[in-house]
């Protein structure tokens, strides 16, 4: 069995720093020439890919796109909780991603698998909730899980004053 090594990520926000398109080029090749090079395959992960549709510049999807289509050492997850922008930059014939990747929607997680997850994480921070009261949750926020968890981790955290 091959073991899973953890990478710290770095993310690039060089546009909000100011800096020009020309600067952005140079650092994207710099960074998967790097990552090419690499003495072991690489995964590199795009969260929330779609606010690349949001910058300023109009060829960012296509410089990319001119970078990646060349690696054959790094390999891509594009992650984007706007489904509809994630699904037209990878489906849409006009656009520089189209055809490159293998679409995955995931699902929200079971009630059988979260339910129990969620018990356990209340007991950590010495709290009790009842799987009742999760699967309510649950429901309210039809099993967005970071939804739930940032209401839930309130909750944990909340200190009674009654016995």
């Amino acid at each position: 069995m091959r073991s899973l090594v953890l990478i710290p990520s770095l993310p690039l926000r060089l546009l909000a720093w100011g800096w020009g398109i020309s600067v952005i080029r140079f650092t994207l090749a710099e960074i998967f020439t790097s990552l090419e090079k690499a003495d072991r395959p690489c995964i590199v992960a795009f969260d929330e890919f779609q606010q690349i549709t949001k910058y300023p510049e109009d060829n960012i999807e296509a410089l990319l796109r001119s970078h990646i289509q060349h690696l054959s050492n790094v390999h891509f997850i594009f992650a984007g909780s706007e489904r509809h922008l994630v699904t037209e930059m990878f489906l849409s014939s006009a656009r520089p991603f189209y055809n490159s990747t293998s679409m995955m929607e995931l699902h929200p997680i079971s009630t059988e698998e979260y339910v129990p997850f969620v018990c356990k994480w209340f007991r950590a921070y010495e709290r009790d909730i009842h799987e009742k009261d999760v699967l309510r949750i649950y429901g309210l926020f039809g099993g967005n899980t970071y939804y739930i968890q940032t209401d839930e981790k309130k909750l944990a955290k909340f200190k009674t004053t009654n016995p």
